[in-house]
């Protein structure tokens, strides 16, 4: 091929004839049945693509079919050993910057001169194609109707304006380069067409003039199903929510896109082998050995006959600043602790967490007392664990070895191990004790150190720590010796913590789970959901599908997340003392389907609400019982002064008479037992039943559905903002 195209010239020459030449377009200007009738189908499959991708008329099939030889012209091609035609023949490269997605919308300049102060400076038109002569783009203009050439034009390559069905606003278009309705970006006219360059044939003029095929003028209406989605902006849209607001690319900071572009240029191996030949990955996966082996994690052996060994592998990750750029490439060696055996190589594996709710109650008392509050992190915690089993494990790549077939018997818990966990926590607090720590019996990863006239709080979940107290001279010497200990770091005020954003500023703390929510969605595919006011329809029951932590705002029985803003709890300072005040309340028999009850409950702590939960139980004081006991144990070890009794506030004054007074009758003989123990704690002066007017409860939230009003009242009650609100004005609590 390369010979014929190489000699087809020089024979031309020598015979004394014209050499066809070919524009820009690759089309040649002799007779097409030179070229042979074989391209024609790929020509007219790829114009026929293009019309339909880009919803044009087909009266504009000339320029498609022109734009489609072009890219036909430019891609590589095996006959041509992977180079395109066009540059086979004309020995220069193509420059495909210039390639635009075909009938895209696009803004073509108006010139100074053609324009007064108030026009506007660009009028919006359709691409149709590269001008093979002069150097523009040409354009279908949707002000005037005529075909334009421009150098200047902006191009929104992502939109398509649907021109299918209004073919009485594009005339007989003319063809390219032989109308007198092309206008250029310059005063001067363009370049005269060679010679060599002749017009069409008569034939491609008459078929650039076919009647269109007559359109459908029935009016088209949306799929019902499409209804539930976000749809594009040329649609009926029957909900005032564009998504994009919110999560349009175009919202973020310059800062922000340039870290996002950032990460998603690199990206984490997953396998040794691809990382092996980087000196970035070798070398920190030889800090990580260093590590080990520092730590006495492990010791070369021989594997005993009855013993079998685990594997092990790397896991990389590309940790990034805030600018986006790259911090560090950190690996980590991690056992395969499902290839285990119980009862051989593990026995038990539970390890205490905190719990959130004594997060949230901790949360809220830092406001109350103004104390100080920090985040530290332990650096490569599971390894300060020792192992009481013998586990054997194959030696990692990358290691030496002294000897062949050796193993690593393992002294440590190394990750990835199923009792590591176990292990760490029982250092730790072993640690902790045996420096004068008291481990609350309420929560047994909660430890307080006191002193004379200071009180030390610890929180424990795994790795992470959260440290507080009334000193900050003690705060530091207690980090100060798990620094020496265990190597943690400092993070500072307490920002990130379980999914949870937290904020401090002078009126309380803030606690988000923005990202959680928001990694809820798109787990679920439900980020371009259609929105609604409530979480749930009114006319429909709650179900229990959220764990207590999770469902916003922080314990709701709803079936969707409100998706329209993401909320964000507030821990505002207490006007008072502390004091326990509950809300409660029951739906007797609520679910349909079921017939099962539904029990909610919100418990405060002064002015902040700090636990609650939608319960499948129909007796709510006695369940409500439970977290009470709970809380007033945790406040008596942590030493704290506060109100008693609890306040439990209920609008069911049936539940009231029988719960303070000696009442018994057959219709509550199936609840003897619970009514007796609420009697007991109401006698020991533990709670205090209060009526409340049922448009004042609370803990209607988590038990019926309720109209926007009434669920927006009493969200806002509990402390949930709007963290996407652009004014936010004072609030005045409510005499009522």
């Amino acid at each position: 091929m390369g010979d014929l195209l190489g000699s087809f010239p020089r024979k031309c020459a020598s015979d004394n004839k014209a050499h066809p030449r070919v524009d820009v377009w690759g089309q040649s200007t002799i007779p097409v049945s030179f070229w042979g009738i074989r391209k024609t189908p790929t020509s007219f499959n790829v114009t026929r693509a293009l019309l339909f991708h880009s919803k044009l008329s087909l009266q504009v099939w000339i320029y498609a079919l022109n734009y489609a030889t072009l890219l036909i012209n430019i891609m590589p091609t095996p006959l041509l050993n992977k180079e395109t035609p066009r540059d086979k023949l004309y020995h220069t490269a193509f420059d495909i910057t210039k390639l635009r997605v075909f009938g895209c919308l696009c803004y073509t300049n108006t010139l100074q001169s053609h324009r007064k102060k108030l026009d506007p400076r660009a009028t919006a038109g359709v691409f149709l194609g590269l001008h093979p002569t002069t150097k523009g783009f040409i354009t279908y203009s949707l002000t005037t109707h005529d075909i334009q050439i421009s150098r200047n034009v902006f191009f929104c390559e992502d939109e398509f304006p649907d021109m299918t069905y209004n073919t009485s606003s594009i005339s007989t278009l003319p063809l390219p380069l032989h109308s007198n309705h092309i206008l250029h970006d310059h005063d001067q006219s363009p370049p005269p067409v060679s010679q060599n360059s002749s017009s069409l044939t008569n034939e491609e003029h008459l078929d650039s003039t076919t009647i269109p095929t007559r359109r459908s003028t029935r009016t088209r209406t949306i799929p019902g199903y499409l209804k539930d989605f976000q749809i594009a902006s040329y649609t009926i849209i029957t909900t005032k929510y564009p998504i994009e607001h919110v999560l349009s690319f175009n919202n973020l900071s310059p800062t922000y896109r340039h870290f996002i572009s950032s990460i998603d240029s690199s990206h984490d191996h997953t396998h040794y082998k691809e990382v092996v030949h980087h000196a970035h990955w070798r070398d920190a996966m030889q800090v990580e050995l260093t590590a080990l082996e520092q730590n006495n994690t492990w010791t070369l052996t021989t594997l005993p006959p009855h013993k079998q060994g685990i594997g092990c592998k790397w896991v990389y990750k590309t940790k990034h600043k805030a600018d986006g750029t790259i911090d560090r490439y950190k690996a980590r060696l991690v056992a395969k602790g499902y290839t285990q055996l119980e009862g051989i190589d593990y026995f038990d594996t539970f390890s205490p967490v905190v719990k959130l709710t004594t997060v949230r109650l901790i949360l809220s008392l830092v406001v109350v007392h103004n104390w100080h509050l920090r985040q530290l992190d332990v650096n490569n915690a599971f390894l300060h664990g020792d192992l009481n089993e013998e586990v054997y494990m194959h030696p990692p790549p990358g290691i030496t070895l002294s000897a062949p077939n050796q193993v690593c018997l393992l002294h440590k818990s190394l990750y990835g191990l199923k009792q590591a966990s176990r292990q760490w926590y029982d250092m730790l607090s072993s640690f902790l004790l045996s420096h004068n720590f008291i481990q609350t019996s309420g929560d047994h990863s909660l430890f307080t150190y006191h002193d004379d006239t200071t009180l030390t709080i610890l929180l424990i979940y795994v790795d992470d720590i959260i440290l507080t107290g009334n000193n900050m001279h003690t705060i530091d010497n207690i980090t100060s010796l798990l620094h020496a200990h265990f190597k943690v770091k400092n993070m500072g005020n307490l920002s990130y913590f379980l999914g949870f954003e937290v904020a401090r500023t002078s009126a309380g703390i803030h606690l988000s789970q923005r990202k959680y929510a928001m990694d809820l969605l798109t787990e679920t595919g439900m980020l371009a959901a259609a929105p609604v006011s409530t979480p749930m329809n009114f006319s429909a029951k709650p179900i229990l599908c959220f764990p207590n932590s999770r469902s916003p705002p922080s314990c709701l029985p709803h079936s969707s997340i409100h998706q329209k803003y993401p909320w964000s709890r507030h821990i505002s300072k207490a006007t008072s003392n502390v004091t326990l005040k509950d809300y409660s309340d029951s739906d007797w028999a609520g679910c349909t389907d079921s017939r099962k009850s539904t029990t909610g409950y919100i418990v405060y702590l002064g002015d902040s609400p700090t636990h609650g939960s939608p319960k499948s139980n129909p007796l709510f004081l006695e369940a409500l019982m439970k977290p009470i006991q709970w809380l007033t144990q945790l406040m008596h070890e942590l030493h704290l002064p506060f109100f008693q009794p609890a306040t439990i506030f209920c609008d069911n004054q049936s539940a009231i008479k029988i719960a303070t007074n000696q009442v018994f009758h057959e219709r509550i003989k199936h609840i003897e037992i619970d009514c007796h123990l609420f009697r007991e704690k109401v006698q020991q002066g533990l709670v205090k039943l209060v009526p409340v007017n049922s448009s004042l409860q609370l803990a209607d939230l988590l038990t019926k559905t309720l109209p926007p009003s009434s669920f927006q009242h009493i969200n806002s009650k509990l402390g949930n903002l709007n963290i996407y609100a652009k004014l936010e004005g004072g609030c005045q609590n409510s005499k009522s």
